[in-house]
């Protein structure tokens, strides 16, 4: 059993982080993307260095959070943590919470992500983020976790949204949510906020959100992209390493100055 004062110690670490991270939609909710440093700029203006996650839907596509990239004047991105480019945004969409932005250089190098179809996503379904939470306590590694679907609807019913128990930590926003098959089913967006519900004495516990695929399917047309789509149904579920291993391939560390 932990003391008293160290649990009170882990809760109030826990609630700083939550704090540093953008507002997502709503005062109950927040992104899991994360400021993790505080720099001077040229004319000795302060600027933040935010950072995210994202993953490619096509050769020179990636799909990211919004919130992630909102009122960047700079952005980049790092793929297999060693090849650093220029990214720029291509399409962003405030409602739905996603952006692509346009990256060159890894055409030929990159495996873009499936995209699952829309029709497979099920409640209970089990599902995997995938992404760079805490990068500068956790290293700059891709991470992977499970959970499940928990509901087909987000905060306050939104239907735009998927409800997911798979723990998330600031810097995950905008990284890919896979099913059994390594298909993308959503884009890991945020949480609740545990520092607000806390003061009504509730501590939110495995209560994650996702923005739903068929958003991705509607921004990516919007732009005339071609995407790699998943089978309707049936397919052999892969284990957490395979699932891991086709990701890999194709998520990138998202950093942005503000």
């Amino acid at each position: 059993m932990w003391g008293k004062k160290v649990l009170l110690a882990v809760i109030t670490v826990f609630l700083v982080v939550l704090l540093t991270t953008p507002v997502l939609a709503a005062a109950q909710l927040t992104g899991s993307g994360a400021g993790t440093l505080l720099e001077s700029g040229s004319a000795g203006q302060p600027f933040a260095t935010f950072t995210g996650s994202g993953f490619f839907i096509a050769p020179d596509v990636v799909v990211t959070s919004q919130h992630v990239i909102r009122q960047a004047s700079r952005i980049e991105i790092i793929y297999n943590n060693e090849i650093q480019l220029a990214a720029e945004v291509l399409a962003s969409d405030e409602a739905t919470d996603l952006a692509l932005l346009k990256v060159h250089g890894l055409e030929n190098v990159v495996t873009p992500l499936t995209l699952a179809n829309a029709n497979t996503v099920r409640q209970g379904s089990r599902v995997y983020a995938v992404g760079f939470p805490l990068p500068l306590i956790m290293g700059m590694q891709a991470k992977l976790s499970e959970g499940i679907i928990s509901s087909m609807s987000g905060l306050q019913g939104d239907l735009k949204m998927i409800q997911i128990s798979t723990p998330l930590q600031p810097g995950n926003s905008g990284g890919p949510l896979l099913n059994e098959r390594a298909e993308v089913v959503g884009v890991v967006a945020g949480g609740l906020n545990a520092a607000a519900l806390l003061q009504e004495g509730i501590m939110p516990q495995n209560v994650n959100y996702a923005v739903k695929i068929n958003n991705i399917y509607n921004l990516a047309a919007f732009c005339g992209l071609e995407v790699t789509q998943g089978q309707a149904e049936g397919g052999t579920a892969m284990s957490a390493p395979d699932v891991m291993d086709v990701a890999r391939q194709a998520v990138v560390f998202i950093m942005v100055l503000k």
